[in-house]
C-alpha cells in the first residue's frame, strides 16, 4: 500500500506519523512530570499550615466581633441556601475541595434538597510546593468538613447553563467565601482546643477543630456563637 501512494503523499503520511509518535512522548511526558504525592492521602495530613502571628490575631479579633444577629444579616443576604447536611465523602481538586453530600433539612432556598445528595464546593485546598511537600490554604474560617460529620451550611448555586447542568447527577453548590462569618457550623460537637500557632504546624493537627481560632477566648467565643446560630436555625 505504502508503494503505491505518491511522494507527496508519502511525505504527509510521514510527518502525521512524527507527530503521533511526538505526540505520545509529550503526553508520557507530562504525566511523568506530574508528582503523585497528591494521591497519597498521608500527604495531605502532613500538609504544612499557612498560618502566620498577624493572622491569627486578626482572625481572633475578628471573632470576638461575632454575633448571631449580625450573622443572620451578612450570610442570609448573600447566600441563598441554607441546609443541614451530613458529608459523605471528600475530594481535594485543584484550588479547591470538593464535597459529596446529603442533605439533612433544607432550611432556606427555593430548591427542597432535603433527602436527596448534592456536591458542595469549599474555597480551601492544598497546594504542592516545589520541594513536593504540601501545604493548606485556608480562604474562610471554617475548616474543611469531615466524612461522617453535619454541619449547618450556607451555600449558593453553581451558575451552570441548562445544557451542562442536565449533565449532572446532582446539583452543586459552593460555600461563601466573601463574608466575615463561617459559613459551615458543626453540628455533632463542640471544639475543645483552639489552634496553637507555636506547636500546631501540620494539617491533622486540625483533626479535631471545625474553627479557625488560636486563642482560649476566641474558642469559648466562637462556641457560644455556633450553639446560638444552630438553635436558631433548627427552629426555622
Amino acid at each position: 500500500m505504502f508503494k503505491n501512494l505518491s511522494k507527496n503523499q508519502k511525505s504527509t503520511l510521514i510527518v502525521f506519523i512524527i507527530l503521533i509518535v511526538f505526540g505520545i512522548a509529550l503526553g508520557i511526558a507530562t504525566r511523568l512530570s506530574y508528582s503523585r504525592l497528591s494521591l497519597n492521602e498521608e500527604a495531605y495530613n502532613d500538609a504544612k499550615l499557612s498560618f502566620t502571628p498577624q493572622y491569627a490575631n486578626e482572625t481572633d479579633e475578628n471573632i470576638m466581633g461575632y454575633s448571631v444577629e449580625g450573622a443572620k444579616y451578612e450570610l442570609e443576604n448573600i447566600c441563598d441556601y441554607i441546609f443541614e447536611i451530613r458529608c459523605l465523602d471528600v475530594e481535594h481538586c485543584f484550588e479547591t475541595t470538593k464535597y459529596n453530600v446529603e442533605v439533612l433539612k433544607t432550611v432556606k432556598g427555593d430548591i427542597d434538597e432535603s433527602g436527596k445528595n448534592i456536591v458542595i464546593y469549599h474555597g480551601s485546598f492544598f497546594c504542592e510546593n516545589s520541594d513536593n511537600s504540601m501545604v493548606f490554604y485556608n480562604i474562610d474560617y471554617s475548616i474543611p468538613l469531615k466524612p461522617g460529620k453535619s454541619y449547618l451550611v450556607f451555600v449558593n448555586k453553581m451558575n451552570y447553563t441548562d445544557v451542562y447542568q442536565d449533565t449532572l447527577e446532582s446539583n452543586e453548590y459552593y460555600l461563601e467565601v466573601f463574608v466575615c462569618h463561617p459559613v459551615s457550623y458543626a453540628l455533632d460537637e463542640i471544639q475543645s482546643t483552639y489552634i496553637d500557632i507555636e506547636r500546631d504546624k501540620a494539617f491533622s493537627s486540625l483533626e479535631d477543630k471545625s474553627y479557625i481560632c488560636f486563642s482560649q477566648e476566641a474558642l469559648d467565643h466562637i462556641n457560644q456563637f455556633t450553639t446560638e446560630m444552630i438553635e436558631y436555625y433548627d427552629s426555622k
